[in-house]
């Protein structure tokens, strides 16, 4: 199950986290002579009307909030695996989350190494998973370099609003979307702008998914392994449904794929744009 969120605007199967944990699912289900089926769902009360219609062996969920989990567990009794969810220590359920400050902090100290002195954070929230990456890029970025910028989630209105912020997108030399799918949106709002990605601005993304290779420059990103967190998922799922004792919470190394679009701090471009 996939939460339907609104800020995907109607191509959640699209987004490049999404699509590839999906089809690493798929590839890990399907080895072991099951079927998986994929169902978008916008609470979790359409989670259980649908549970209810088959029986499943163990559920998969991406995207939903600690409600829903509690919800869902006072309702089924299935066995569930969680992406990145805060959902605690609930009976037959597991957490699979990946190091969110970790990676935060490896593109802070990125940025560090590199020179930058005036970053900025692109999250549409503080809370949850979001909040481990920014507080790990700020501690691994200079001191007091990192600030943040609370976008709308809506593509119509998030433009609206970087063109009002386009003076301090103008002053920092590099930007970190802690959502992978920010991260090609802003490079081609700066393009649009007059922004040079990376001789003017640096831009660094999470997830790794394939579109941050097909950007141009390629984007310098987060990388998880989705293969390595659909095989724990399936493996802990069977084992809770034969009754094995499964500890509730996995955390997932993640490394630093560097590209293109970060590079230097560089003084002679920084000051041209600003005549």
């Amino acid at each position: 199950f996939v939460n339907d969120h609104p800020k995907y605007a109607g191509h959640t199967l699209r987004d490049g986290f999404i699509a590839a944990s999906l089809d690493a699912l798929s590839t890990e289900i399907e080895a072991g002579g099951q079927f998986m089926m994929v169902k978008k769902a916008q609470c979790a009360g359409e989670v259980v009307r649908f549970a209810s219609m088959w029986n499943m062996d163990g559920i998969v969920m991406i995207g939903f909030c600690e409600q829903d989990y509690m919800d869902l567990r006072r309702h089924i009794r299935i066995p569930i695996a969680v992406y990145d969810g805060l959902c605690g220590q609930l009976e037959r359920m597991l957490n699979l989350s990946i190091d969110n400050y970790g990676g935060g902090y490896l593109v802070g100290c990125h940025f560090r190494e590199l020179g930058h002195r005036e970053l900025l954070c692109v999250s549409d929230n503080e809370t949850g998973i979001d909040r481990a990456r920014i507080e790990g890029f700020r501690h691994g970025a200079a001191p007091g370099a990192a600030q943040l910028l609370l976008v709308p989630m809506q593509k119509e209105e998030r433009w609206a609003y970087y063109r009002q912020q386009l003076e301090r997108l103008r002053r920092a030399t590099p930007g970190f979307a802690v959502s992978g799918f920010y991260a090609p949106a802003l490079m081609w709002f700066l393009s649009e702008h007059g922004l040079a990605v990376p001789d003017d601005i640096s831009v660094a993304g999470f997830d790794d998914t394939p579109m941050c290779e097909l950007v141009r420059p390629a984007l310098t990103t987060v990388r998880q392994d989705a293969a390595l967190r659909a095989k724990l998922a399936v493996e802990k799922l069977r084992e809770l449904r034969e009754g094995k004792p499964v500890q509730p919470e996995y955390t997932l190394p993640v490394s630093l794929a560097v590209r293109g679009s970060t590079g230097p701090r560089c003084l002679s471009n920084r000051t041209n744009l600003q005549k």
